[in-house]
């Protein structure tokens, strides 16, 4: 199948001709290069189309399960200073549609981390799904695969495993495919993740915090996977990026895409999962109208980190007062803590449930309000167990409070000793 490469050169924020866009290397060895071999597929110098006011592209044909290096020299004018922009794509098999998609970020890691790598399958309306294969590879910054590994199933639709990072391990960007197969269908999701010396932001993906989290996400699954039909969506100024309701998209729901009420699968469409855009690389019309099924999770990570957080502190107010964290939250405690985050979960979806926009989701004001009573009941079911271990927390167990000191005291010189005194003193 023929594939389209392309790039679009702006001055000002605006499409506009350059003086000459090809494809080249800055080493004059390749224009398309397989990643892995460095076998040449187009060579430097190729000359490219031209279909449209800043759009420039080339067509070629791809062999499944490579991934290529695009390289493009861009003048903007005869006296400048070339430009050199490189692409990764691919890679291709006979099930990948010309759909792209910005993929996943996953999180930063250092070096000599253990990192998590995490999968969520559902089918479209969020019930979890088992796939008949599934095989996880990360791809080094060179795109060579550094690590092949079958992946373990934690339970119906969620696969996980663990990137043991060398302490030599090249710092950059690093891509994860999955690679799956539900109902004989073949399927690829890529996630992004970033190898540094230095850390600042792991614990959203590693260790203890990364498992509390994916607990969590088992109180409030449902409101993590919520299907949207045929929604209309917004258009942008230049009628190629189209915005809908609601971010965070589930990739592995797989979306749908209507354009006047017929479904498509166009070359050049790009959905961003995250943001819930979809861009077209040449504008459409003003008469067209563009629809979208999604699946989206209403909570991001960082704001169920958040909840956990909160709720942690919260156990620490009762007594007997302690100082916990997200890092040495003892085990008896993790269940109160991940019901607690729930509770503030379904709070904040309760209140959202007040605005006209999220009612859509259900139906309108009337159905957001059947939606409301039914959290209400679960949040105080939470709410009423959250309470019995609240109270059984100042019953202990006090290990390691209790202590005696004996305090030996004597007589003048010459004497022995009298007595002895003993002190019991007992702290919190």
């Amino acid at each position: 199948m023929s594939r389209r490469v392309y790039i679009e050169y702006r001055d000002s924020g605006n499409l506009t001709n350059a003086y000459s866009v090809e494809l080249a290397s800055e080493d004059g060895f390749f224009g398309i290069k397989e990643s892995n071999s460095n076998t040449v597929i187009v060579s430097s110098g190729t000359v490219v189309s031209n279909p449209s006011t800043g759009v420039y592209e080339y067509y070629f044909n791809p062999v499944d399960g490579i991934k290529y290096t695009v390289s493009w020299k861009v003048l903007s004018s005869p006296s400048a200073a070339p430009r050199w922009v490189s692409q990764v794509i691919g890679p291709f098999s006979e099930y990948s549609s010309p759909v792209t998609a910005s993929s996943d970020y996953i999180g930063t890691f250092k070096q000599g981390t253990l990192a998590t790598m995490m999968l969520k399958i559902t089918d479209f309306d969020g019930v979890a799904q088992d796939p008949t294969a599934i095989l996880a590879m990360v791809y080094d910054v060179n795109d060579a695969v550094i690590e092949t590994i079958t992946p373990e199933k934690a339970k119906v639709g969620f696969y996980v495993f663990d990137w043991s990072i060398p302490e030599n391990q090249a710092v950059g960007n690093y891509k994860i495919t999955w690679t799956y197969t539900v109902d004989g269908t073949q399927r690829t999701e890529v996630q992004n993740a970033i190898v540094v010396g230095d850390i600042v932001d792991t614990e959203l993906y590693t260790g203890l915090p990364y498992e509390i989290r994916l607990g969590l996400e088992s109180y409030i699954e449902c409101a993590q996977n919520i299907p949207v039909y045929f929604e209309q969506s917004r258009p942008s100024v230049d009628s190629k990026t189209f915005r809908f309701t609601f971010p965070r998209w589930n990739q592995t729901s797989g979306v749908k895409i209507y354009r006047n009420q017929k479904e498509i699968v166009i070359d050049g469409l790009n959905i961003n999962y995250f943001k819930g855009e979809v861009t077209f690389s040449n504008p459409l019309t003003s008469y067209d109208i563009l629809n979208a099924d999604y699946n989206f999770r209403w909570f991001s990570d960082v704001e169920l980190q958040g909840f956990i957080v909160n709720a942690i502190r919260t156990l620490n107010s009762y007594a007997p007062h302690s100082g916990y964290n997200i890092y040495n939250i003892p085990d008896r405690y993790i269940p109160v803590v991940q019901k607690q985050a729930a509770v503030d979960a379904i709070r904040k979806m309760m209140m959202c449930l007040q605005f006209q926009q999220p009612q859509q989701i259900f139906g309108g004001a009337e159905g957001a309000a059947k939606a409301f009573e039914n959290l209400r009941t679960t949040k105080e079911n939470y709410e009423s167990e959250i309470k019995i271990i609240y109270e059984q927390k100042k019953l202990g167990p006090y290990v390691g409070l209790t202590r005696t000191i004996v305090t030996p005291e004597f007589t003048l010189p010459g004497g022995r000793s009298r007595w002895f005194r003993y002190l019991f003193s007992s702290g919190v």
